[in-house]
């Protein structure tokens, strides 16, 4: 089923919906210009270049945690959860350099870059609250 996410809370909700589920806002024109311009850059391949590419695929990243996820609960719980992806990075980095799975590295790389992104998304948000 294809989601959107609400631009007032972050909030994953079923697509046709134009409430968000989680907070009290409807959805208006604007946001249905977001979520259609966001729909696309989702399910168009990025422009070329290698930073294109990698932040389409941890924004990617990002919208599948948050979709198997709940939202982090505290600053302790998003540090957690964004050094257990940095320790299993450091794994592929300690491996002899013959013997490491590049993209297994690649892999835990973007892991790491979209746990940073839903760090700033979810705690470093005022609006949200201190957590």
């Amino acid at each position: 089923m294809k989601k959107w996410i609400c631009s007032h809370c972050d909030s994953i909700n079923p697509m046709g919906s134009f409430k968000c589920h989680n907070c009290p806002n409807s959805c208006g024109d604007e946001d249905i210009n977001k979520l259609q311009k966001a729909k696309e850059a989702l399910h168009s391949p990025p422009e070329p270049g290698p930073i294109r590419s990698i932040a389409f695929e941890c924004t990617a990243e990002v919208m599948m945690a948050k979709e198997k996820w709940p939202t982090f609960n505290s600053a302790h719980e998003g540090f957690a959860v964004l050094k257990e992806e940095v320790d299993e990075l450091w794994d592929h980095v300690k491996t002899n350099q013959k013997r490491r799975d590049i993209e297994a590295m690649r892999k835990e790389c973007i892991q790491v870059a979209a746990m940073a992104m839903r760090f700033a998304l979810e705690i470093c948000n005022e609006q949200a609250g201190r957590k």
